[in-house]
């Protein structure tokens, strides 16, 4: 789904992930270190450098010597998360919750899996349960509003955006996405504001340029259309869909010839085929040779 995908090429939650970590996982300081948590020190250190295998091997070995070990099974939920161990991950946050049945980052964490694993209805819950303990969780608000989105109700997705917005104003992902709702809600103007604020809150957001060009394509304004397919493919120089959206609209303006150039250039990337398809179809309905 975009949404997943979205917050997976951009790391959104990385440094959320460190926060919460830092709160959540790291046991207070003891005069001795037992062995338990010497595992766990070294856990969160191969964590911390991307080594994840052998994160869960140490974390596995704390677990083994303290099986009550709550900070452990949340840190290698996390390492799990990060592989894409769903099924994992939940199980390790589920036990977490166990041991710390009070804490906001444990729901989130395990909800956010959830949503990633596409287990829409649970992710709702344990975003809910984050937010009853925590009112102030801007990102709870954030991921919940993605849920809503992937459900299509984005009405209640709004209602979490803004939650999330007023705890974070600069927030550059929230508007964004509450702009992606107001462009479904056919509230284009609507959807520009945000666009525009989420561009100057992080101008090399390629995403960004991509979606308020939609919305100009639906409010007929096809320069700016342009203008903003260009910038986004000046950012990602592959952006398969900037170069669609273009090849689309340069006819409006009469300007086949780049049209057909624009749809090569979908053709050229290739990594999505149903727009391979309609380029090629698109190229010679303008009246340009096929594309082998």
């Amino acid at each position: 789904m975009l949404n997943r995908q979205y917050l997976s090429e951009t790391k959104l939650f990385t440094i959320l992930i460190l926060t919460i970590f830092l709160i959540t996982f790291i046991p207070s300081v003891a005069s001795a270190e037992s062995p338990a948590e010497g595992y766990y020190n070294s856990g969160s250190d191969y964590y911390k450098l991307e080594q994840y295998e052998k994160a869960i091997s140490s974390l596995d070995k704390a677990i083994a010597i303290n099986p009550k070990y709550g900070d452990a099974y949340g840190l290698r939920g996390l390492v799990h998360e990060r592989l894409k161990h769903y099924e994992q991950a939940i199980a390790d946050f589920s036990k977490a919750i166990d041991f710390a049945p009070q804490s906001a980052g444990k729901y989130f964490l395990r909800g956010r899996v959830y949503f990633w694993s596409n287990q829409l209805e649970p992710a709702i819950a344990d975003l809910n349960k984050a937010i009853t303990l925590n009112p102030q969780f801007g990102e709870a608000y954030f991921c919940r509003g993605l849920v809503h989105t992937d459900l299509k109700q984005y009405e209640q997705s709004l209602i979490d955006f803004d939650n999330a917005l007023t705890i974070n104003p600069k927030h550059a992902a929230s508007y964004l996405r509450r702009g992606i709702a107001y462009y479904n809600l056919n509230r284009c103007e609507q959807a520009v504001t945000d666009f525009k604020q989420a561009i100057a809150i992080n101008p090399l957001d390629a995403e960004a340029y991509y979606q308020r060009s939609l919305a100009y394509s639906r409010l007929k304004q096809y320069e700016k259309v342009i203008a903003d397919c260009d910038q986004a493919i000046a950012i990602n120089p592959n952006y398969s869909k900037a170069y669609a959206i273009k090849g689309a609209t340069l006819p409006l303006l009469g300007r086949t010839q780049e049209a057909i150039d624009a749809f090569r250039q979908c053709i050229r990337i290739g990594d999505n085929p149903t727009l391979v398809d309609i380029a090629k179809k698109s190229i010679i309905k303008l009246g340009g040779p096929p594309d082998k």
